[in-house]
């Protein structure tokens, strides 16, 4: 007699823990990583070496993908050091033109401004922390901002039109 009711009962307490699960993952900011996006030398002292057509690297960066809101605004701020092959990527879903700041950063950086076919839209080198509140844009056909430790762009010797692989 009473099985019917308390069957819909559990129902109703599974689809609301359901829903209330997707809510949570959604909100989550979550880790993720490109592997390999690009290669640098392996010394500032030893720049790549000319190997048929393309440099001879065999160093690999590796990006840690932000897109959240509240994720891309801290960016790098606050960690103390990041080695030369990691870097993140702020990725912004739509292209525009996005901005990026020194707040609390304790290492200089190589930025990177990427469009929706991951090429280099423009870059700045050596983007030092005391440059705070000084902000640095790039165009409005942006998509993605990647930022690594400086000198990193001249290790891997990038360039305005080369495409990053994401």
């Amino acid at each position: 007699m009473y099985f019917k009711p308390l069957r819909m009962i559990i129902a109703i307490i599974i689809v609301v823990i359901v829903i209330i699960l997707a809510i949570i993952y959604r909100y989550i900011p979550k880790k993720r990583w490109v592997n390999c996006s690009f290669k640098i030398a392996d010394s500032a002292t030893v720049l790549p070496r000319v190997k048929g057509d393309a440099f001879d690297v065999n160093t690999c960066v590796d990006l840690e993908v932000v897109s959240t809101n509240s994720a891309r605004t801290l960016g790098l701020s606050g960690r103390k050091a990041m080695d030369k092959n990691k870097g993140m990527l702020l990725d912004f879903r739509q292209p525009g033109k996005y901005c990026i700041w020194m707040k609390d950063m304790n290492f200089a950086l190589d930025v990177l401004w990427l469009n929706e076919r991951y090429e280099i839209d423009q870059m700045m080198e050596n983007v030092t922390p005391d440059t705070y509140p000084k902000s640095f844009c790039g165009p409005s056909s942006s998509r993605y901002i990647v930022e690594v430790r400086d000198g990193v762009v001249r290790l891997a010797d990038l360039h305005i039109g080369q495409r990053i692989k994401l």
